[in-house]
């Protein structure tokens, strides 16, 4: 017997959920493109791994920060950069030996630096790969309190909430961190928290649009993302096609019901939205 299964999905409610509550900050404090000062704290947290692996690799990265710290090694700056790049290796690698060799130059960093931010983050990242979440939690929030205006420490905020079961307050944060800075790491997490509460079309809708945003955007810089979020024009979704208004809104105010025949999602019919 051929089964069908049959979804009744309104589409501006849908892209409400997908792209509001958690893509809410992006649209609603992200539209003024005037100057402001940046405190240095958060540009370093924001540019921590720029530039890491050009040149050669990160393993030259490594080599370079290595012998530049035999010259000055109490240069905070060296150390949390040399600790983040042996986290780097570790990813490349999977090799547990770097992760002790990226924790001495963070807590070094941190300890010559106390309200060094970046290198505070590092060792929350830390925390998230050796599976400390209650530690990652610490070091995120104190990341945040060092540099307010970053985006990154929620990342690792939400991200060791979420593994501690608290999905409403990690889901929080991970809207706060997409509307600090739209990126492919915050969009990622959008649609993980989507997709861990069942709403799969929506977190396909979410991460499709991010990553066409960023495309066309042609950077990964907040305003340059925003900007082509607001440009989007006539995008056809299994919701529906539509474009967001200069609110930051969806123009979709109608209800499809779709099939999944198949394996396959299609449009079965349309259902005006009242008033």
């Amino acid at each position: 017997m051929r089964r069908t299964t049959i979804l009744l999905v309104g589409a501006a409610a849908a892209l409400a959920v997908a792209l509001g509550s958690l893509f809410g900050g992006v649209f609603t404090e992200s539209r003024s493109t005037g100057a402001t000062a940046v405190p240095a704290a958060d540009v370093a947290i924001e540019n921590a791994l720029a530039g890491f692996g050009r040149g050669g690799g990160t393993a030259m990265t490594v080599a370079k920060l290595e012998e530049e710290l035999r010259s000055a090694p109490r240069d905070p700056d060296r150390l949390g950069s040399l600790g983040l790049a042996y986290q780097l290796r570790w990813r490349e690698t999977g090799d547990p030996t770097f992760l002790p060799l990226s924790e001495r130059p963070l807590e070094r960093a941190v300890a010559i630096r106390p309200r060094y931010a970046a290198g505070t983050l590092g060792l929350g990242n830390l925390a998230l790969i050796r599976h400390d979440f209650r530690a990652a939690l610490a070091h995120g929030r104190e990341a945040r309190r060092l540099a307010p205006d970053a985006s990154r420490p929620y990342g690792v905020i939400g991200d060791a909430l979420l593994e501690l079961g608290r999905y409403r307050e990690a889901f929080a944060a991970f809207d706060r961190m997409v509307a600090v800075k739209p990126t492919l790491a915050s969009y990622a997490r959008i649609a993980y928290a989507r997709e861990l509460t069942g709403d799969r079309i929506g977190a396909i809708s979410a991460m499709s649009l991010a990553l066409d945003a960023i495309a066309r955007s042609r950077t990964t810089s907040r305003r340059d993302t925003v900007q082509a979020l607001f440009r989007t024009r006539r995008r056809r979704s299994v919701l529906g096609t539509y474009a967001i208004d200069p609110n930051g809104d969806t123009t979709l105010a109608a209800y499809g019901v779709f099939a999944i025949r198949h394996g396959a999602l299609s449009l079965e019919r349309r259902i005006a939205s009242p008033g």
